[in-house]
């Protein structure tokens, strides 16, 4: 009887141990930092095996990421989930790496690549599908040393980074770390399908003079500014970065820069946006800004660094641009103070914020703009313009129009010019529409300008290089195509003032044309009253009150321009006597002041100062935006004009005036 128990018994135990299994991340192996070959016995315990796990202990250290072998005699939860997950719960190096899964119990194995290895995945599998199908491979052992010397002879095909580790001589760039290729003319290894195949002569000498690297590393310390902790470190919070706002993050460190300054960007630039540009950079879909992501350059040989955005940050947030002077504010000292990782960590922690708010409020934007309902032009436009007929009646474009003017024009409705109202945005009352439309026809009947308003829910209209934001570049092109002013024409066009009033971008835009038009007009002298006046009205959505205000302030500015110049003589006349007598009495107040003790001076003295070298010279935060022929430009630190100025439109003719928010 005893012996029938203890058979029973030993059967449940054997019966037990063979349906062990791992049901889910919690029961993977937690391994040591050094293991890099694990087996899991059928009672699920885990251990390794010297020789094969140095194999892999080797081919880590020289791809500069972790090579990971995981075999397992009980049945593993689905393996696509269990690989990762084993990868992830014990911290390897996502930098570059590559695990391979085997399970007995289900006789299935997967590989699986991560980083820049990650194309290699479809190649690992089937160096394990032909080691289960050699037939002289006997034993488990041999068939995974197999498939060891079979990754290990891959990995030495390529060229992969060293650890990183510091460097004395600060004369030259330590590339060799994370170069993984060379480029050559037949194969420059530009991969971005904007350059792909396209590359100019100047292109192609770019491409060959920036290092090819590994994209996957992040930080890209050539300069050795950083221990080997600090690197790892910041290896994983960039990673971590790039994992959470799925935009690239990129820092370099140069000691050598051969770059020189050209085009208003300075060396450091040049160089960042080359490195960013002709490497495998980038986030989210390829746009005319480029992919998504952000690059930080120091450059010891200038004494420089520079922050530059690429693709939604530039084009749509502005992060670097907005927030220039905070990040040279906080991360100079501690440059200069030689504290690198701090410098670089407060960057990353910095940015970050202001990408999520930024981000954030961007995605609050669109939602208001595609609540905005369509623009109502129908009641507005008399005819559609075509390529053969575009409706432009002023003599200075008839016949002699560009394409870029065609485009402008065919874009613009053309409207009855008889109107001067257009309220396409639906803002007013129809009521509303009719008092405004008297008051300006009187104002045109008194004065002998035209004088136009215009609201528009939605503005497809872009920013133009010289300057004029969407709203001014959408006034001066409806002004310019249609047939508004007054008077004869001149260099300047017809005699007229435009409102517009842009619920897109929140922004009104003031503009004057024509005998006023340009910086001394009125719209460019008065500016920022109408802004003070017009704003809170505007923001309270009291549309009707606020064009009827500036429609009364402008005529009164407009009466004051063109008044006698006695007039304006006299005015000025009294203000500088006003200013001499003020003057005058003052001087004669400081004469009769009593004297008081002065501190004793040793004549000759002076004071001694101590200076000091700074680490940092130049700082610059700019937009990158390089088009599809490589080129870079900035844009000026503000969205919108706080004072009047010159436009110039797509006619070219010029506008005078700038805009304001609400």
């Amino acid at each position: 009887m005893k012996r029938i128990f203890i058979i029973i018994l030993a059967l449940i135990i054997s019966l037990t141990a063979a349906a062990q299994s791992i049901d889910s991340k919690d029961d993977l192996p937690v391994v040591g930092r050094q293991q890099f070959f694990t087996f899991i016995t059928s009672s699920g315990e885990a251990g390794s095996e010297n020789k094969m796990n140095q194999k892999l202990v080797n081919i880590s250290k020289k791809m500069g990421g972790d090579a990971v072998m995981l075999v397992s005699s009980i049945k593993l939860y689905d393996l696509n989930n269990s690989v990762p997950d084993f990868y992830d719960k014990n911290n390897y190096n996502i930098t570059k790496g590559i695990i391979v899964a085997i399970d007995y119990e289900e006789g299935l194995f997967l590989a699986q690549c991560f980083g820049s290895l990650k194309d290699k995945t479809d190649w690992a599998s089937e160096r394990i599908s032909e080691a289960f199908k050699d037939t002289t491979l006997v034993t488990k052992g041999q068939t995974w040393n197999y498939i060891i010397d079979s990754i290990i002879g891959k990995i030495n095909d390529v060229k992969t980074p060293k650890p990183h580790q510091q460097h004395a001589d600060n004369s030259i760039n330590y590339w060799d770390e994370f170069i993984i290729a060379e480029r050559t003319e037949a194969d420059p290894k530009v991969h971005k399908s904007f350059l792909q195949g396209q590359l100019t002569s100047q292109q192609l000498r770019l491409a060959l003079e920036t290092p090819y690297v590994d994209t996957a590393a992040k930080i890209y310390d050539a300069a050795g500014l950083l221990n080997d902790y600090e690197y790892k470190k910041l290896q994983r919070k960039a990673h971590d970065f790039v994992d959470k706002y799925n935009i690239d993050l990129v820092i370099v460190t140069i000691n050598k820069n051969n770059k020189k300054a050209s085009d208003g960007n300075i060396a450091a630039e040049n160089y960042a946006m080359d490195f960013y540009e002709y490497n495998d950079f980038g986030k989210g879909e390829q746009t005319e800004g480029g992919y998504d992501g952000v690059i930080l350059l120091v450059d010891m040989q200038n004494r420089d660094f520079s922050i530059l955005d690429v693709g939604l940050p530039n084009d749509k947030l502005g992060i670097a641009e907005n927030n220039a002077y905070r990040y040279i504010g906080r991360m100079s000292s501690h440059l200069t103070d030689k504290d690198y990782y701090k410098a670089f960590s407060m960057f990353i922690d910095m940015y970050a914020t202001d990408f999520k708010e930024a981000f954030d409020q961007y995605k609050a934007e669109l939602e208001y703009i595609n609540s905005l309902p369509e623009n109502k032009w129908d009641k507005y436009i008399i005819a559609e313009r075509t390529e053969n007929d575009m409706k432009l009646s002023k003599s200075f474009l008839q016949a002699v129009i560009t394409p870029t003017q065609q485009q402008h024009a065919l874009e613009t409705p053309y409207v009855d010019t008889t109107v001067k109202v257009y309220d396409a945005g639906g803002l007013l009352t129809d009521q509303e529409i009719a008092e405004l439309q008297n008051r300006i026809r009187r104002f045109i009947n008194t004065n002998g300008i035209d004088m136009v308003v215009v609201t528009v829910n939605r503005n497809n209209t872009k920013p133009t290089k010289s300057g004029s934001n969407a709203t001014e570049t959408f006034a001066m092109d409806f002004y310019d195509y249609n047939d508004f002013g007054k008077g004869e024409q001149s260099h300047k066009g017809y005699d007229g003032v435009i409102l517009a009033i842009d619920m897109q971008n929140r922004t009104f835009s003031i503009l004057d044309i024509g005998k006023w038009g340009g910086i001394d007009g009125v719209a460019a002298k008065k500016h920022r009253n109408y802004i003070e006046m017009m704003s809170p009205l505007l923001k309270n959505k009291e549309y009707k009150q606020a064009i009827s205000q500036f429609i009364d302030q402008y005529e009164k500015d407009y009466q004051y321009e063109i008044a006698f110049p006695w007039v304006k003589c006299a005015i000025y006349a009294f203000l500088i006597a006003l200013y001499v007598v003020s003057k005058e009495l003052k001087r004669y107040k400081n004469a009769y002041r009593p004297i008081t003790a002065a501190p004793y001076v040793v004549p000759g003295s002076f004071r001694l100062t101590r200076k000091e070298d700074t680490l940092i010279n130049t700082h610059t935060t700019k937009v990158y935006n390089p088009p599809k022929t490589y080129s870079s430009y900035s844009s000026s630190h503000s969205s919108y004009r706080s004072s009047g100025s010159s436009h110039r439109s797509s006619s070219g003719r010029s506008f005078g005036g700038g805009s304001g928010k609400f």
